[in-house]
Order: structure tokens, then C-alpha cells, then sequence
């Protein structure tokens, strides 16, 4: 039985408008580390090419756009050096 494959999109919201706007980077790893993609966050959007049958595939972190950010590869890394964020991904199973 196949399984459906869909790009991984959603929108990036924050709890309070920043005052100046933050340039920020996404992240998508495997559940076993390994970096797949990343993306710039775009009107308040982050879509990745990558396709994923479910959300327990995969980790996703956020973190502001800067020098050094491009090299990182794992997700203790770019939680330790730049402070970057992991939302709690619910999937919306009613389509």
C-alpha cells in the first residue's frame, strides 16, 4: 500500500509582531539528525521541497539568518551555536 508523499509547507507565525522584521531560516532534519533542506521563511510561510507522509518524519528548528548559519549540520549544533527553535508540528488530519 502506497503512502502519500506531500512537500512539507506551513505558516510561521509569532506571538507578537517583532518591531523590526527577522530574516529567518528553517531547518528540516531527519528524526535521526541528518540535515535535508533549509528554506528562508517568506511572508510568513516556510515551504521545503522534501515530501514527507506524516510530521513524526521529520524535525523542523528556526533560527535568525547570519553569518555561519549555511554550514551548519546537525540540529544540536544549530541549537547550541545559534539558539534556534523547535515548534511542537501538529498535523491537521481533517481534509
Amino acid at each position: 500500500m502506497k503512502t502519500r508523499q506531500s512537500k512539507i509547507a506551513f505558516p510561521v507565525k509569532f506571538e507578537s509582531k517583532p518591531d523590526t522584521p527577522i530574516q529567518l531560516k528553517a531547518f528540516l532534519f531527519s528524526r535521526r539528525g541528518k540535515l535535508l533542506e533549509t528554506a528562508s521563511v517568506t511572508n510568513d510561510q516556510v515551504a521545503f521541497k522534501t515530501q514527507a507522509a506524516s510530521p513524526q518524519e521529520f524535525r523542523v528548528l528556526f533560527a535568525p539568518s547570519r553569518e555561519g548559519i549555511d554550514g551548519i549540520e546537525s540540529a544540536d549544533e544549530l541549537i547550541e551555536r545559534f539558539k534556534a527553535y523547535e515548534p511542537v508540528i501538529k498535523s491537521d488530519c481533517q481534509r
